[in-house]
């Protein structure tokens, strides 16, 4: 609850306090305040609160699956990346945001979002692939 929600509310408090006119947060696919699902409601609740700090380019990221190289091994991971890499190819048309993202993706996303004015403040996986692009 810490990394997903306290670590991520505390920035956005300090950039408020600070000034800070652009602040950017990856959040998750799914997140929502009213979710039964721990996370997702977690991470919706982290929005909410980022949201009304009133920073003025607030901007959400919610990827889908995110892929590269770790350090770290988690068990299920490794098959659900798998897993993934196949669904991509099939993931197209309205489905195509729940493909997986690399995490090289979303930091050049995020470069190109601090340089640029965006309208959008909750950006999915598939606007987040095509920002990285620009």
């Amino acid at each position: 609850h810490q990394i997903d929600y306290g670590i991520p509310v505390s920035a956005a408090q300090l950039a408020k306090q600070n000034g800070i006119e652009t602040f950017m947060v990856i959040s998750a696919m799914g997140a929502n305040v009213k979710s039964s699902i721990f996370y997702n409601r977690t991470k919706g609740e982290m929005e909410e609160v980022v949201v009304e700090k009133g920073i003025e380019n607030t901007y959400i990221l919610r990827p889908a699956l995110i892929t590269g190289d770790r350090k770290e091994k988690r068990s299920g991971e490794k098959f659900a990346k798998g897993l993934f890499a196949f669904f991509n190819l099939l993931l197209i048309g309205p489905l195509k945001k729940y493909q997986s993202i690399r995490a090289e993706q979303i930091a050049q996303a995020m470069i190109n979002l601090a340089n640029s004015k965006f309208e959008q403040k909750i950006i999915q996986s598939d606007q987040i692939k095509e920002l990285s692009k620009t």
